[in-house]
């Protein structure tokens, strides 16, 4: 049998547990209100030369007018590497290697782009070759930093210090992605004039 200023005591925690349990439920709920969407803050990622995939949903996370349906559905997003007779070197690591002898290994023509985005993806290629020859040493970092700047609703490689080889890689990356992006815009406003027609 509890006694009155035991239960009493009991009433008082139970109360004061439930308390702060509805008031961090408030907080919670409130920050999340006031936060804004990830399309409109400034944002910086890192990345390497060969992630195209992963920096056009960056891209895309950050154009609020897209449909989250087509972004989903987006073969560009899924099997980009899989696209044409180009965009398969996106995953191919030793496309920009030095051989044993310090040289660089050139890989063979794939030849000639089917669409827009193969075609982007071959300068890409291009693109990354160059820089490989031309900029980089064999020491140099791949890896490169995206920022986002929600007010010009602007993307921008951000120099590396240490050598121009990040920079120029990203700048090769980030225009693939933005070719990218635009076709997957592109197929949104279709899908989005088609729902209108139903």
């Amino acid at each position: 049998i509890l006694c009155g200023d035991n239960l009493e005591t009991k009433m008082s925690l139970v109360f004061v547990i439930i308390l702060v349990t509805l008031q961090f439920i408030f907080i919670t709920t409130s920050e999340n209100i006031n936060q804004p969407r990830s399309c409109s803050r400034d944002e910086s990622r890192y990345y390497n030369h060969n992630d195209v995939q992963e920096i056009v949903k960056f891209i895309t996370s950050k154009d609020c007018n897209l449909d989250e349906k087509i972004i989903e559905k987006s073969e560009y997003l899924s099997k980009l590497v899989d696209h044409g007779c180009w965009c398969n070197t996106i995953e191919d690591d030793n496309l920009f290697n030095y051989n044993n002898d310090n040289n660089y290994n050139v890989q063979p023509q794939h030849g000639h782009p089917i669409d827009p985005v193969d075609k982007s993806c071959r300068t890409w290629h291009t693109c990354q070759k160059c820089v490989e020859q031309e900029v980089c040493e064999e020491h140099d970092s791949r890896i490169f930093q995206i920022a986002y700047h929600a007010e010009s609703k602007t993307f921008a490689c951000l120099p590396d210090l240490g050598s121009n080889c990040s920079y120029e890689k990203c700048l090769c990356t980030l225009n693939l992605a933005g070719a990218v992006y635009e076709k997957i815009k592109e197929g949104s406003k279709k899908y989005k004039r088609l729902e209108q027609k139903i």
